[in-house]
């Protein structure tokens, strides 16, 4: 009889003991109706560990982990009570991977797949009417995910990828409150950072990064408005603040220790960047209805900084349809434009090295303040330095144009107008030219050319009726 308590005992101390030898551990809660939940675990040397509780009704959740050796695998899910239509799927293979997924509302729905190491993601969403889905997939080590939503018809995509096979995952945390709007992120590399915030309706953002130590942060408040950002390299940073209506951002980086910075208040706008190279740094800042900022740097230390709608007015829409288009091709070329004021176009084109648009009595590189202003400048070569200023101190400054052309090296360029109808061309071409354009006054007109070498002109008018005309050169 003793013999038989004993070998009775001594069998529930091993099923005691069995988890702690094995390490699978499942442990399910359901209350309610038609809910479902299937565990499968296998594993050797390793453990897993899966946790389910489901309150409410139609909750359906799936987890499958697998280890092979070394730390274990965890997986909780939570679905709670009041909440109808939840469905969770979990798919973790290898070791130290941890899914943590909590879903309340409406027909929320979210699927976890981890393949590798030490990855973690954690899924916070609900439905306030309709379906809101998260979908994580996690390969390779040390990769971590953090989803929380919150809105109907919304949906959030991370797909993160250790290819680069280090001890420094990939890193992704998406915020959205939404309505049929959608955050798409896909990282492939190591240490590649990735935040974005969307609250919107209609809206989306989409992040692409490749390579290590990328950072992109985004942050958008906005109807129907876009965000794309594309790294592909080392140590690029993009940063992105977007309040708008119809409009979009789209950042294309390509290569090393690139910057870009873009922060918009707009309606129908656009701004674009495509930056190749290595430490080109660009800076947007736009509040404007209809404008559109261009900026494409490539070569190396290149800087653009533009700026629409300038002087500090925060409601200021009255600069209407805004242009701005800057191309720098070389290196440590430097380029800035700002307007303010209705109707403008400015344009920078720089190809060459050490290319600025702007320095005499340092910087600006076009600054247009008034309407129905056109500015545009082209240098190529070398060395080549313009600036170009319209109606910096008459506001009111209207119909001004001006052009500047400088080929070859050594040239020097200004053109400053002050009010009214006036218009100044410059065009130097060949070697040391200097000549500057300044006009005060209305119905001004002035138009330089210079060819050869050697050249200096200079022209200042103020008044009214004024017009003059100087070539030099061949």
């Amino acid at each position: 009889m003793k013999s038989t308590i004993y070998a009775t005992v001594s069998a529930l101390a091993l099923l005691a003991a069995a988890p702690a030898l094995g390490q699978n551990v499942s442990n399910v809660t359901q209350t309610g109706t038609t809910g479902a939940a299937t565990v499968g675990q296998t594993g050797t040397t390793g453990s897993n560990l899966s946790d389910i509780t489901q309150a409410g009704d139609s909750n359906s959740a799936a987890v499958t982990q697998a280890s092979v050796a070394g730390a274990q695998n965890h997986s909780t899910v939570t679905q709670a009570a009041g909440s109808t239509g939840n469905h969770a799927a979990v798919n973790q293979s290898g070791e130290g991977n941890t899914s943590d997924v909590t879903q309340e509302g409406k027909d929320s729905t979210a699927n976890v797949s981890q393949n590798g190491s030490g990855n973690s993601s954690t899924v916070d969403q609900s439905g306030l009417t309709d379906t809101v889905n998260a979908t994580v997939n996690q390969g390779g080590s040390q990769n971590d995910s953090y989803v929380g939503q919150i809105g109907a018809n919304s949906n959030v995509l991370v797909n993160q990828t250790n290819s680069l096979d280090g001890s420094v995952g990939n890193h992704s945390t998406v915020l959205q409150a939404g309505l049929g709007s959608g955050v798409l992120v896909n990282q492939d590399g190591q240490n590649n950072t990735s935040n974005a915030l969307q609250v919107g309706v209609g809206s989306g953002v989409t992040v692409g990064q490749s390579g290590a130590d990328n950072t992109s942060n985004v942050l958008q408040v906005g109807l129907g408005a876009g965000v794309n950002v594309l790294q592909n390299g080392t140590n690029n940073g993009s940063d992105v603040g977007q309040l708008a209506i119809s409009s979009s951002v789209n950042v294309s980086q390509t290569g090393d220790a690139n910057n870009s910075l873009v922060g918009q208040i707009a309606g129908g706008s656009s701004v674009g960047v495509v930056q190749n190279g290595a430490s080109n740094a660009s800076t947007v800042t736009d509040l404007a209805d209809g404008s559109s900022a261009t900026v494409a740097q490539t070569g190396t230390s290149n800087t653009s900084d533009v700026s629409q709608n300038p002087e500090g007015s925060i409601l200021s829409f009255i600069n209407e349809n805004d242009h701005s288009t800057t191309v720098q091709t070389g290196d440590s070329n430097s380029s800035s434009l700002r307007q303010y004021g209705t109707n403008q176009s400015a344009s920078v084109e720089q190809i060459g090295n050490n290319n600025i648009s702007g320095i005499p009595g340092t910087s600006v590189g076009i600054l247009q303040i008034g309407s129905d202003q056109i500015a545009t400048v082209a240098q190529h070569g070398d060395g080549n330095s313009s600036l170009v200023e319209q109606g910096k101190n008459n506001s009111a400054s209207s119909f001004n144009t001006a052009t500047a052309d400088q080929f070859g090296t050594n040239g020097l360029s200004s053109i400053l107008q002050d009010g009214d109808h006036n218009t100044a061309e410059l065009d130097d071409t060949g070697v040391g030219n200097i000549s500057a354009i300044i006009q005060n006054g209305s119905s001004n007109s002035a138009d330089v050319t210079q060819g050869s070498t050697g050249n200096n002109s200079l022209v200042n008018q103020t008044g009214s009726s004024n017009s003059a005309t100087v070539t030099q050169g061949s």
